[in-house]
């Protein structure tokens, strides 16, 4: 997920004009929601599968995804905050200048000072219909962090 700016996955990253292909799933350095994937080849076709330790839930209502998405990786972790809230407070992210809500509890100091989040730091929301099985990844207040088809993101409850 460390290779985009936008919409956080896991999922192995197939350029066959440059011929490139990662494959690493963050599974090691995100145990909590990476995944290991496994690089296929058939008949000269590439496709990949993979496998997380997540649990799975079930979703109970329709959720359409987000346009104009923020993923936040290691080496542009830097936030401020902009308005502190009760479980979620909004955060302004120093690379982009671009705000998003993150859960308080998540959000850690480093020992220069500077706050920093890399794990939930996204505004996307999950494309996600009644009766689909995601992977669950944590819970705070209304929302939900989970994976579908190894794209991380967002599930509002409310």
């Amino acid at each position: 997920m460390n290779y985009t700016h936008d919409i956080p996955c896991f999922n192995p990253i197939i350029n066959k004009e440059q011929r490139i292909i990662a494959i690493d799933g963050g599974i090691i350095p995100k145990p909590d929601m990476g995944q290991l994937n496994a690089f296929l080849i058939k008949d000269g076709e590439f496709s990949f599968d993979s496998i997380d330790n997540l649990p799975l839930i079930t979703i109970e209502k329709n959720q359409r995804s987000s346009g104009g998405n923020l993923n936040i990786t290691w080496f542009d972790r830097y936030i401020e905050l902009v308005e502190e809230g009760d479980v979620f407070s909004v955060y302004k992210h120093i690379a982009t200048g671009r705000t998003l809500s993150l859960p308080k509890v998540i959000v850690y100091t480093e020992a220069d000072g500077r706050l920093s989040d890399c794990n939930y730091g996204t505004d996307y929301l999950l494309h996600v219909n009644a009766g689909d099985i995601v992977s669950f990844i944590n819970k705070f207040g209304d929302r939900i962090f989970a994976k579908k088809n190894g794209t991380i993101g967002w599930i509002d409850l409310a």
